[in-house]
């Protein structure tokens, strides 16, 4: 079996398949191009993601995680595209950091925090913000180190509904270089119902600790120690609450937000491709799989 070592935000996993080009494509398809990773066989303790065929009476893939099928589907490409999401929640569920469902970017020199879960409109308005500008750094979780407070890039590919499709991260204008960890300048804590009236209130750092609590992913984990971290990371954060409009007008009223900040560093140089948009796919779970 070909092995992949990876170590997905501290998290030692070992990736295996019998073909080495099936390989190829869980690295290229599947993992974040930050987590460092090495071939070569697997080592103790690492936790053991295989893709190889599917048992009798299932689809002709599937992914088994030590030993136990977890998914299948008809096609490596839909099995690829339809775990990708699966194993990043298995990685937040498991590293260090603290997690929280939050699309991030940076703009202006400023990281800007979108705490919510789906169906919030987190990608359309990010999508929106990186056309502007602004640099990707997650369209899904805000990852928190517990020391700093400061948020690290997660770039995993966004996510559109509307099309149907999968947009990579350097078609959002992200690169290494350019998505440094950074402590938020702007937390928005918003929702989006059509055709409502728009609203903004100022929210309190303390309130806005809570919410991005409620969207905790491993929060339990840190106990009574969630907390502190979120307030060392929204330390110097202007906080609000919004109904708001939409992508176009909510990217305008964030321009106007950050031009009243204290000036940000430079933005680090990056190239902008043009965007490419993949095609999404479906998959199933094994039966009673609930994660």
């Amino acid at each position: 079996m070909h092995c992949l070592s990876v170590s997905a935000e501290g998290v030692e996993v070992c990736w295996g398949a019998s073909d080495a080009q099936v390989l190829d494509r869980v690295e290229r398809e599947l993992l974040l191009p930050t987590w460092p990773r090495q071939r070569g066989p697997a080592r103790p303790g690492q936790v053991l993601f295989e893709v190889r065929s599917a048992p009798k009476g299932e689809p002709a893939w599937a992914v088994f995680e030590s030993g136990r099928y977890v998914a299948s589907t008809t096609s490596l490409e839909l099995l690829l595209h339809g775990f990708e999401p699966e194993f990043s929640a298995w990685v937040a569920a498991h590293c260090e950091a603290l997690v929280v469902h939050a699309a991030t970017v940076r703009w202006k020199g400023h990281l800007i925090v979108l705490p919510g879960r789906s169906f919030t409109g987190k990608s359309t308005l990010t999508h929106a913000l990186c056309r502007a500008g602004a640099t990707y750094y997650s369209d899904e979780f805000a990852v928190l180190h517990p020391r700093s407070g400061m948020v690290s890039a997660y770039p995993r590919p966004l996510t559109l509904r509307q099309s149907g499709g999968r947009i990579a991260a350097p078609e959002l204008n992200w690169t290494e270089e350019a998505a440094p960890p950074a402590l938020p300048s702007l937390c928005l804590v918003s929702s989006f119902q059509l055709d409502a009236p728009v609203s903004v209130e100022p929210l309190s750092r303390g309130a806005a600790c809570l919410e991005l609590l409620r969207n905790g992913v491993n929060a339990l984990r840190f106990g009574g120690g969630a907390l502190p971290v979120l307030s060392r990371s929204l330390a110097g954060c202007s906080c609000f609450r919004w109904q708001r409009p939409d992508a176009a007008e909510a990217v305008a009223w964030v321009e106007r937000q950050l031009s009243l900040l204290p000036p940000a560093a430079p933005e680090p140089a990056r190239s902008k491709p043009a965007s490419k948009i993949e095609p999404a796919g479906s998959w199933s779970k094994a039966p009673g799989d609930t994660r």
